[in-house]
């Protein structure tokens, strides 16, 4: 009897420790957002798509496009550069480990990335430098989705903290 009181405390002291990890983990991620709007593409875009970017980093980067309106998406990226500009990619969203979830209204797509994938002006930096990149007023980042239909891109939002306020509507100028 007192092997299964033992196994009973080390199990639960097991969960506590687990359940203390994951919410100090949980504590280290930031999370930023993009509202996606085919007024932000460069040039502008005239859609009635529209779509969410959730971007995580913590560890590794994980994002989530939740978007309506879209059904052929071919890229996806985040890119490093100011509102008016196209910039160079730093992070190639579709070719990374990504799922796409598709409802009779919306399209779901998940996935996440390394470091040891970041392109352009971000190769070989860290998380922490998407990071830096993302407070930055004279350069930032934004993520971009192109379809068939807008191959140079149908949607794109500036990347800022989720509880920073998102613009209605992102403008060229």
């Amino acid at each position: 009897m007192p092997l299964i009181g033992i196994s009973i405390l080390l199990i639960s002291l097991l969960v506590v420790i687990a359940t203390n990890i994951s919410l100090i983990y949980a504590q280290n991620v930031t999370r930023y957002k993009a509202k996606l709007v085919g007024e932000g593409v460069i040039p502008t875009v005239n859609t009635s798509a529209s779509g969410l970017a959730d971007v995580n980093i913590g560890g590794g980067l994980w994002w989530k496009l939740n978007l309506t309106g879209i059904n052929d998406p071919t890229m996806a990226h985040i890119h490093m550069g100011q509102k008016g500009v196209n910039g160079p990619i730093v992070v190639d969203l579709l070719n990374s480990s990504h799922r796409f979830e598709n409802t009779t209204d919306r399209m779901i797509i998940t996935g996440n990335n390394s470091a040891l994938s970041f392109q352009g002006p971000m190769k070989g930096k860290t998380l922490t430098d998407i990071q830096s990149a993302i407070r930055t007023n004279t350069v930032g980042l934004y993520v971009d989705l192109h379809t068939r239909i807008h191959p140079n891109g149908e949607l794109r939002g500036t990347v800022q903290l989720k509880n920073a306020s998102v613009p209605l509507s992102i403008t060229n100028k």
